[in-house]
């Protein structure tokens, strides 16, 4: 069986009657505090809650290790202010009944707590048959890449079958000629022409085929490393010691 409950007001501690009380029987504030504790506790065990019947000053004043006198003198302060004859004054107004509903709370608790559970295992049970929801991204991007293979594939497949390998006898345009000569003016188109011609018939298979040679040929030219020296159409690279001596005799060399 559990033990009954007795109920504190939020202000207890506090509550200004406890100095007064303490005044009038010239006791110390904790002790009045304390044996008001007690009283609460007699009057919740009581058959009739709220009465002191069972109250005895002695054995109160043994347990807080007071003198029977200034328990005495307490209870007598009390009167009118928190005790009215043997009944603590305002019992019911703070104080619940006996059966104040905790077995409906607890039972409506544990109702709660099944709810919340069958809740859970519901949820579980709808993601768990829901498996390919989550996995029809991912479905949807390999679709896509597949598809994109497909494509650079088919069109990988037409440009080789409109390729064609360099003639033999193939020799630069003159547009060809033109475009060396203007977007490379340091290269010689002739020796470039042959470098081109040699290096794709040398190609084997379908390296050396190409959907667009005239494409190609700029493509080379753009690339085409440049000549060294003056052969190649530049100027010597400017030598400072050479130009300051110039004009003048050379050490060994006749006066």
């Amino acid at each position: 069986m559990a033990n009954p409950w007795c109920r504190l007001w939020a202000d207890m501690p506090n509550d200004p009657k406890w100095r007064t009380i303490a005044r009038v029987s010239r006791q110390r504030i904790g002790d009045v505090m304390a044996v008001y504790v007690h009283l609460m506790v007699c009057a919740s065990n009581a058959d009739e809650r709220g009465q002191t019947h069972s109250f005895v000053c002695e054995d109160v004043a043994t347990a807080l290790d007071l003198e029977e006198e200034n328990v005495t003198a307490i209870l007598s302060a009390m009167q009118g202010r928190v005790l009215n004859g043997e009944r603590l004054a305002g019992w019911e107004k703070r104080q619940p009944l006996r059966e104040d509903g905790s077995a409906e709370r607890g039972k409506e608790y544990r109702e709660r707590q099944k709810a919340e559970k069958e809740r859970l295992k519901a949820e579980g049970e709808q993601n768990q048959t829901q498996p390919n929801a989550q996995k029809r991204p991912d479905t949807d991007k390999d679709t896509d890449t597949e598809e994109k293979i497909t494509t650079k594939a088919k069109s990988r497949a037409e440009a080789n079958a409109t390729a064609t390998r360099l003639p033999a006898d193939w020799a630069a345009s003159a547009e060809d000629i033109e475009f060396c000569k203007t977007e490379r003016p340091e290269l010689i188109p002739a020796q470039t022409e042959q470098r081109f011609r040699d290096y794709w018939i040398a190609q084997p298979g379908v390296k050396g085929r190409k959907a667009d040679w005239p494409a190609t040929w700029r493509n080379w030219v753009r690339n085409e490393r440049a000549p060294h020296g003056a052969a190649a159409g530049r100027p010597a690279k400017f030598d400072p010691t050479a130009f300051v001596n110039r004009g003048r005799p050379q050490p060994g060399s006749p006066t």
